[in-house]
């Protein structure tokens, strides 16, 4: 790091300058950007309280159940059209299919609980929600939005 007018300058071209050395040298020096972060941090402390889904573990119960029933009565009837014939998360838009009606409940307000997390700020507890709730790849899709920081580079 170099010295400008005591703001210290990371060296950007540096492989082992982190993501988060990176931003707080931004907020430093850009006053724009700096106010636009003090007011996301605003509506993030003024938010209305959230209410969180209760955490289903079992991803998908009813939708795989109606898999399994369909499977096995499928000599005697044709299987439904509507209902999704695979369990995993691209399946519904995939497919153009729906998930059983209390799993969609589900997942809509699952979805609409982890906005509110991240609406404010609170990314742990959604990719702590996502865990429980046995849908890793949300988590991981979410610790994405982490900034990086390895205090031993610093």
């Amino acid at each position: 790091m170099t010295r400008d007018d005591d703001v210290e300058v990371p060296n950007i071209d540096s492989p082992y300058t982190s993501d988060i050395t990176l931003v707080q040298h931004l907020l430093k020096t850009n006053s724009d950007l700096s106010e636009d972060y003090i007011v996301k941090n605003w509506l993030q402390e003024i938010a209305p309280p959230a209410y969180p889904v209760e955490t289903r573990k079992g991803y998908w119960f009813y939708t795989k159940r109606s898999i399994k029933d369909q499977k096995t009565r499928s000599f005697l009837q044709s299987q439904s059209d509507t209902i999704v014939t695979e369990v995993d998360p691209d399946a519904p838009t995939r497919q153009r299919k729906n998930l059983e009606l209390d799993d969609a409940v589900y997942e809509r307000n699952l979805t609409k609980t982890l906005f509110e997390y991240i609406r404010r700020g609170r990314i742990d507890d959604a990719i702590d929600l996502c865990i429980e709730s046995d849908q890793p790849w949300r988590a991981a899709s979410l610790r994405g939005g982490h900034l990086h920081h390895d205090p031993s580079l610093s």
